[in-house]
């Protein structure tokens, strides 16, 4: 069994889905049209390959075919100016016990964008990004 990958993007109620990963969520913000960027880590069949989101680097198979339909969702939030790729060995660990794992990118609140950072906003957005 190998770890897949597959990356979604969910927009706020009032921006437009694009592509077939794309899904519909509640408002996310003030801000018309918010992203919210997810990469799911899964069982799967295929190859893996070694793969780079910033500096960093996760061997896993990107667009893979599941092993099956139904898993267990493990959901991780990363820190205050962060990014979920610092969770990437703990995603791919638990995609290989069977587990699907959903790692969220804040919007605001990462380590490409800190705008949010120590503000009301931020408190509530946090929670509205995850849609399950």
């Amino acid at each position: 069994m190998i770890c897949g990958c597959r990356l979604i993007e969910c927009r706020d109620e009032r921006g437009s889905p694009k592509g077939l990963g794309s899904k519909i969520v509640g408002s996310t913000s003030e801000a018309p049209n918010m992203v919210i960027a997810i990469a799911v880590l899964f069982p799967a069949e295929g190859e893996e390959r070694s793969h780079r989101f910033g500096p960093y680097e996760i061997e896993i198979a990107m667009d893979a075919v599941p092993i099956r339909q139904n898993f267990r969702m493990i959901v991780v939030s990363h820190g205050n100016n962060s990014t979920p790729w610092v969770f990437r060995d703990l995603a791919k660990h638990l995609a290989k016990l069977g587990f699907a794992v959903a790692l969220f990118e804040h919007p605001g609140n990462n380590r490409r964008d800190n705008s949010l950072a120590g503000t009301a906003v931020n408190l509530e957005n946090r929670p509205r990004h995850i849609p399950w």
